[in-house]
């Protein structure tokens, strides 16, 4: 935390106005303290050099963007659209958090008559909420995602028991209403299912869409359901099956009768741990159902078209720059998707930047999600949290560099085009680079900045050439009322931090 952020967070909501207005110029005098941003002209060229280079490694269709704090650092071909990969997640991610809301819960519920001495006369109906990571046990151990946000459909099955049902004279009937039964994108290669990029779609899927298949005399195995509705409605009858309850029928697809009572139900994990599982693990299947579900929220219904249109009217709405945008999906599996870096860059500014919500969901170098085994031995390890977006010719990154120094680079790469041998090398140089820069300040004494005679009243008295350091004191702020015409008046971190310098203000 900056000195200045320091000194606002003890000062509280109770500072006076008169305090705020002369703290917001002195930020602006002081911008290399508040952000550690320097001024565009006082970029190390070395590191414009290095930024230069992983263009140079990269091929012809790429973009790459660089902020520091709020200053723009580097650009190259930033607003030109370019196939993003999974990157465009982050701005599914977004959207979904501003829209619904972090604690947002995705519900499943089971309707059907009340049961009378514990018998359920006719079905039973397993409603789908959109949830994208329900789940069984005996799946989540299969797979080893146990320790993912998973809500289990045991727990439903246990509610059911709970609810006193002992018989269902019927079966066990799955509605996934809520969403259309469109299973993948129509322009999706056919490839993409039989490598099981992401299962099919539906407001009631289990297991993402996979059947489970357990044989005494092979490993487990998983198939593609045709039907994901009532292969979720089938795993709930086995579920109950364990428990002791009877079902006389078998498992269907249908919608739920209207009226029906609702015996129980079961709730995800907060929309923002599931928007973690989606960047972190770079998640398709969350990120088609989300899309689906923003086009229920548009008014105009659970398709991927709806979804992708109010993503994109949303985020123009919030000013972030949508010119070059193009959705297909909402993974960034389709290869007609266009996104630009100036888009990326803003999306994770907008979200709170390296201290909001989106950027503690992204994986982090060397150690978690997609970027796992990434960056080991690197000066990015532990230092870049990013999403990142692979593609045959596509490579994609963005997100947030912590610099030795403690300056935070924000960051979008995307290239498109064959690569040599090594895809990865352009962003793993630009990860390597930004993860070991530190700023060279030049040696000797600094000269003292005199800041216009007329930018500054003095309140009590006139002060002498004084360090930052001591300015940076409420009782000296206080003293100060500042006029905003001079936002010119900018000290460079490096004189900030020389003990020789001063800021004379002249009476």
């Amino acid at each position: 935390m900056t000195a200045l952020r320091r000194i606002r967070r003890r000062a509280g909501s109770e500072r006076s106005s008169r305090l705020a207005r002369s703290f917001a110029v002195l930020a602006m005098v002081a911008a290399g303290v508040a952000d550690a941003t320097p001024a565009v002209a006082d970029v190390d060229p070395a590191l414009i050099t290095g930024l230069d280079g992983v263009v140079a490694l990269s091929p012809a269709d790429t973009c790459l963007r660089v902020d520091l704090g709020r200053t723009t650092i580097y650009e190259h071909a930033v607003d030109v659209a370019l196939i993003p990969a999974s990157t465009q997640k982050l701005l599914v991610g977004h959207v979904a958090l501003e829209v619904m809301g972090a604690d947002h819960r995705f519900r499943t519920e089971v309707v059907g008559n009340p049961p009378v001495d514990g018998v359920v006369e006719g079905d039973l109906t397993l409603v789908g909420g959109g949830d994208p990571l329900l789940s069984t046990a005996a799946d989540a151990f299969v797979r080893r995602i146990a320790d993912q946000p998973i809500t289990f459909l045991d727990e439903l099955a246990d509610e059911v028991v709970a609810a006193g049902v002992k018989h269902v004279r019927g079966g066990v009937v799955g509605d996934e209403s809520r969403y259309d039964q469109t299973r993948v994108v129509a322009s999706w290669p056919e490839r993409y299912l039989s490598q099981n990029q992401v299962g099919p779609l539906s407001a009631l899927t289990v297991n993402d869409g996979y059947r489970l298949v357990l044989s005494p005399d092979a490993e487990p195995d998983h198939e593609r359901s045709a039907d994901p509705a009532a292969d979720a409605a089938l795993a709930l009858i086995d579920l109950l099956r364990e428990r002791g309850v009877v079902v006389d029928g078998g498992a269907g697809n249908g919608r739920a009768p209207a009226g029906a009572t609702a015996l129980a139900h079961v709730e995800s994990a907060p929309l923002s741990a599931v928007v973690r599982q989606l960047l972190e693990q770079s998640d398709n299947g969350t990120a088609e159902l989300l899309t689906k579900e923003l086009g229920v929220r548009s008014g105009d219904g659970g398709t991927t078209a709806a979804g992708t249109a109010f993503i994109r009217e949303q985020a123009a709405a919030a000013g972030l720059p949508v010119g070059g945008l193009l959705m297909a999906d909402g993974s960034g599996l389709d290869r007609n998707n266009r996104a630009t870096c100036d888009e990326l860059v803003e999306v994770l500014t907008a979200a709170g930047g390296p201290d909001g919500l989106l950027a503690g969901s992204l994986p982090v170098a060397g150690r978690t999600g997609t970027l796992r085994n990434r960056f080991r031995g690197t000066p990015a390890e532990g230092r870049l949290m990013a999403k990142t977006g692979s593609l045959n010719d596509v490579t994609s990154l963005a997100g947030f560099v912590e610099m030795p120094d403690g300056q935070i680079a924000t960051f979008a790469y995307i290239a498109n085009g064959p690569q040599a041998d090594d895809p990865r090398r352009g962003q793993d140089f630009l990860g390597a680079l930004l993860g070991q820069y530190e700023r060279v300040c030049p040696a000797g004494p600094a000269v003292p900045l005199v800041a216009p005679v007329g930018a500054y009243a003095l309140g009590a008295a006139a002060l002498a050439p004084v360090g930052l350091a001591p300015m940076l004191s409420p009782a000296v702020i206080v003293a100060l009322d500042t006029f905003e015409e001079h936002p010119e008046a900018v000290v460079s971190s490096c004189l900030v931090e020389d003990p020789t310098f001063r800021l004379r203000l002249p009476a």
